[in-house]
């Protein structure tokens, strides 16, 4: 067992030959210099697909941050594995950090770049 990282894709290799492709889920990471999340729904070398929730950014309002707290569970619910969020109580930390950058910095604001595209219902590929 153990987890290979080449320039184009990870995996890791299981139990009894299993392989699980990184390039099924995203990546969601928090960039405090940045004062935002970052995510990326694709992890291919040439995917430019990514969605940011910016703290303190301008326009941000209530109606915003509803809008960034959907938009991200809904993230981790189509590009990762939402049990993993709940068991390792990465969504605890998460909201603890959350909750810190709106006293630093302000409301979020949602925002999306490159060839970033939502998932549709039911399906498991990439646009």
């Amino acid at each position: 067992m153990g987890l290979t990282i080449d320039s184009s894709n990870a995996f890791y290799d299981g139990p009894a030959g299993h392989t699980i492709s990184a390039g099924v889920f995203g990546l969601l990471r928090w960039n405090i210099r940045e004062k935002r999340i970052e995510m990326r729904p694709n992890l291919t070398p040439d995917s430019t697909g990514r969605c940011y929730v910016t703290f303190g950014g301008s326009g941000s309002s209530a109606q915003t941050h509803k809008k960034c707290v959907q938009n991200l569970l809904r993230f981790v619910r189509d590009y990762g594995v939402l049990e993993q969020w709940q068991a390792d109580n990465i969504h605890e930390i998460n909201r603890d950090l959350w909750g810190a950058a709106i006293r630093l910095w302000g409301l979020p604001v949602w925002s999306e770049e490159g060839d970033f595209v939502w998932r549709e219902e039911g399906d498991f590929g990439y646009k």
